[in-house]
């Protein structure tokens, strides 16, 4: 939750183009109201999050090299996705291209014995595949019988960068330990001792505390006895929403470490409703001003939640009459109250999972907020953590909060940063909720769970053709056509209209490792597999139909494979 709430402070404020919006300053929760970014800047660039696809499967996997010194050298493989948790994901690859592995489960430990090239991909037994990745792990003996590794390198690794920094014009002094974007979700796991999260779930009979003298709860808080027995589900509740996290901070270049400390703050990820001044939703307790800075802000979002309760959504927001304003932020904050009757503890969880994009939009607006507040101050922090300190004042207490405070500091011929800033803010308790927020991002990383290792990854040698000597191997360029028909007509051609749609093909290589497709409206699929080794041995097989065959890769071209069916001949008239 929030820190101390405050009396609404109000004024008005004549802006550009003869427009006149109410600024509204309070300490609940975004209490902001902002101009459009082709208003409020003119010649800046339109902000947009666009959407996060939730429908699609979204797999991947990577490496992490184990911390310190180590009795065994080994690598961390770990695999991950959008899938429900009965669906396993497993990893499979080869080391230096002579030994191939498996692990069933992630995250798995993978030996190794020397420098390493490390190639690998996420599957699922439905035939999902990851992209492959390559690692390049460093083996590093200190003293006999002691080993350190290094992990060299890690691709395709996409470079991260704050999209709030681009927005703020690039300031100085990127802390990268928490400005980053972790390899896995799993690095965002924490083990905080939560006890507004504890007592919801106490009350809400997801931890049985029944053996406890005072029933876990003392006060409305649970007591010690009520912490212990919570601390397993509680731990894993903090942590359920770290996927989302990570896809939506993947997508909308937010630091997801910022994103969860966010939520951390405002509801300790207990996704319910408070009241303060306004109605509070879901996991980062948005209210209707907060809901309005986003609209006015992030002009796509704005026009997928306006489509779901008008019919004309050509005015921009800021233009509607109030009461279509209202019937628009009630659209948008429907989208973040996870509060279900109906629903296991009274909360419906996917509503609070999908909620994450919209939180992202509200603090990405409210980048864009202080950045226009600043340019009419003429003012700005030369400090990339007071850029992300002042945007959390207005997220937090609002646009006249911040504003005042950075005209007063700028008349004061004081320097634009957080120790003179914060001296200048009139709202209360704004001060204490960035302090605590920062205490909790800058330790954010003492509290990261060391994953369990699951297992430790089946490995094998791969199975080599006799060729003849070659100083390099020769990589292919060639694709595998797959082509599965019923040859109605008897011709032994395949026509348009006889292929066999949503048949499952399995590509396996020589290596061990395999992929997966699935036949298309005319029954072909293809494989790319430029990068493979000139005169590795292919199999292609269909999935349940019991068909194979098998093939040798070429340097370069399409390797036609058909499958050929004979529709059975049926009797002309019953016995």
């Amino acid at each position: 939750m929030t820190g101390s709430k405050c009396s609404l402070v109000a004024f008005l404020f004549l802006v550009s183009l003869t427009l006149v919006i109410l600024l509204v300053s309070t300490p609940t929760n975004n209490g902001v109201y902002a101009m459009q970014s082709n208003q409020a800047n003119p010649g800046a660039p339109t902000p947009t999050l666009g959407v996060v696809e939730s429908a699609k499967v979204d797999l991947y996997a990577s490496a992490v090299a184990p911390v310190g010194e180590l009795n065994d050298p080994y690598i961390i493989l770990t695999a991950f996705g959008n899938l429900p948790v009965e669906i396993s994901i497993g990893i499979r690859g080869s080391i230096n291209e002579t030994i191939g592995f498996t692990c069933y489960s992630t995250p798995c430990k993978l030996p190794l014995s020397s420098d390493s090239i490390i190639r690998f991909l996420a599957y699922t037994d439905l035939g999902h595949t990851s992209q492959e990745y390559t690692a390049v792990a460093r083996i590093l003996q200190p003293s006999v019988g002691v080993y350190q590794v290094i992990l060299e390198s890690f691709s395709p690794d996409k470079v991260f960068v704050d999209s709030c920094f681009s927005i703020w014009g690039g300031p100085t002094g990127l802390i990268s330990d928490w400005a980053d974007m972790p390899r896995t979700p799993f690095q965002l796991d924490t083990d905080v001792t939560l006890h507004y999260l504890a007592g919801r779930l106490i009350q809400n009979g997801i931890v049985d505390v029944s053996d406890c003298p005072t029933g876990g709860i003392v006060d409305g808080a649970p007591d010690g006895c009520g912490i212990e027995h919570a601390r397993q589900a509680m731990i894993e509740w903090q942590n359920k929403f770290d996927f989302d996290i990570w896809m939506v901070s993947k997508a909308v270049s937010i630091p997801p470490k910022i994103l969860k400390t966010l939520i951390l703050q405002e509801s300790q990820f207990w996704p319910g409703n408070t009241r303060y001044f306004l109605d509070e939703f879901g996991l980062a307790q948005i209210n209707d001003l907060g809901a309005d800075v986003a609209l006015r802000w992030d002009i796509n979002l704005y026009q997928e939640v306006c489509a779901s309760v008008l019919s004309d959504c050509g005015i921009p927001y800021y233009q509607l009459p109030p009461p279509l304003r209202a019937m628009v932020r009630g659209a948008l904050l429907d989208r973040l109250n996870a509060q279900c009757p109906t629903c296991n503890y009274g909360l419906n969880v996917e509503i609070a999972h999908a909620s994450i994009y919209t939180i992202a939009g509200v603090l990405h607006a409210n980048c864009w907020e202080t950045r226009y507040i600043l340019d009419r101050n003429k003012a700005s922090p030369k400090n990339y953590e007071d850029f992300w300190k002042l945007t959390l004042v207005s997220y937090h207490s609002g646009f006249g909060c911040l504003d005042v405070a950075i005209e007063a500091t700028a008349k004061a011929g004081e320097s634009i940063d957080w120790p003179h800033v914060s001296e200048h803010l009139s709202c209360q308790g704004a001060r204490d909720y960035v302090d605590n927020f920062w205490y909790s991002l800058i330790t954010f990383d003492n509290k990261v769970m060391v994953p369990n290792i699951v297992e430790t990854a089946s490995v094998n040698m791969i199975p080599t053709r006799t060729m003849m000597p070659s100083p390099m191997p020769t990589s292919s360029r060639a694709s595998v056509h797959v082509h599965v028909y019923v040859d109605k007509n008897e011709n032994n051609i395949p026509e348009p209209s006889e292929g066999v749609s949503g048949v499952s093909v399995k590509l396996t290589l020589s290596n061990g490792m395999y992929e997966f497709g699935t036949t298309n409206d005319q029954g072909e699929a293809d494989f790319n597999l430029t990068g493979r080794t000139v005169g590795e041995d292919v199999n292609v097989s269909l999935v349940n139909l019991y068909r194979s065959k098998n093939l040798t890769l070429p340097e370069t071209g399409v390797v036609e494979v058909l499958f050929q069916f004979v529709q059975p001949n049926l009797p002309s008239s019953l016995p």
